[in-house]
């Protein structure tokens, strides 16, 4: 066995010489280089010089705060149903036969009623007028009591008169 190796050994140094030595490294080297070449070539860029995009940026403004303004009513009536009626004037109430005057939280017939008001007393107009269920409404607030305001109907309001 030992025999057979060293003829292999002879073979093959008989055919390897220098020539070929060059011949396989320059092979080598040339099949590296065409594989270098074939991948830089498939590889994508990341320059931004000829590359074509469909894609859009769109840029949203940050969060900002909004305030929370009070509701106040935008008059929706024409001035012959306001019966004397303006913002911030005081009203009184009258001719009810004694039922007295629901205030509600909302303008119109469904909303929850607050309290009810009884005849001669005086509020002042803080917003409306409103225009709901057939009625127009104003926001009234009490004179004596904070806590007592709401919206109410104007059938059964006046201006208030000094005593």
């Amino acid at each position: 066995m030992h025999e057979n190796i060293e003829r292999i050994f002879l073979k093959v140094k008989q055919t390897w010489n220098v020539w070929v030595g060059l011949g396989a490294l320059l092979f080598a080297g040339l099949l590296c280089t065409l594989l270098f070449l074939f991948i830089w070539v498939l590889t994508p860029k990341n320059t931004i010089s000829g590359v074509t995009s469909n894609a859009l940026v769109t840029r949203l403004p940050a969060p900002t705060y909004t305030p929370v303004v009070p509701m106040t009513a935008t008059p929706t009536v024409d001035g012959s149903a306001l019966d004397g009626i303006l913002f911030g004037l005081e009203v009184e109430i009258y001719d009810t036969g004694g039922a007295g005057l629901r205030f509600r939280s909302e303008p119109g017939i469904g909303a929850d009623v607050q309290f009810i008001a009884s005849d001669q007393e005086v509020f002042k107009v803080e917003g409306g007028p409103v225009e709901e269920d057939g009625f127009v409404w104003w926001y009234l607030m009490s004179t004596q009591v904070s806590d007592r305001r709401g919206w109410a109907v104007s059938t059964y309001l006046r201006p208030a008169t000094l005593n």
